[in-house]
């Protein structure tokens, strides 16, 4: 799964809790199961955030515009969308370590 997030949640620690609009994948997809699974863990719900169910394509759109501040992909289709968010100004890929942070409920660093 690769998640991409808004440059200006990388310089500081953030409360998991911070991030408000987040894609959480399309109804029925792999990746909208492993988002609610991620986010579940860490806390964030419906009553402390905003979730989008978008297309690949439109909720990377959304990151770009501000609109999001994170996308969560994990699909072979995916791959060349993986490649243009890695060429869009102000978007980064979460690291590994921010991954496992994300998934434990800890704090983003």
């Amino acid at each position: 799964m690769w998640i991409f997030h808004r440059q200006h949640l990388n310089p500081a620690p953030q409360p998991i809790a911070g991030l408000k609009a987040l894609d959480i994948g399309e109804d029925g997809s792999r990746t909208q199961v492993a988002a609610q699974v991620l986010l579940t863990g860490s806390g964030i719900n419906a009553e402390n955030s905003t979730f989008d169910i978008a297309a690949p394509d439109a909720a990377a759109a959304k990151l770009g515009a501000g609109e999001l501040d994170t996308v969560e992909l994990d699909s072979r289709a995916a791959a060349l969308l993986v490649t243009k968010l890695h060429t869009t100004p102000d978007i980064e890929q979460m690291s590994n370590c921010r991954a496992g942070a994300f998934l434990a409920g800890g704090k983003l660093s």
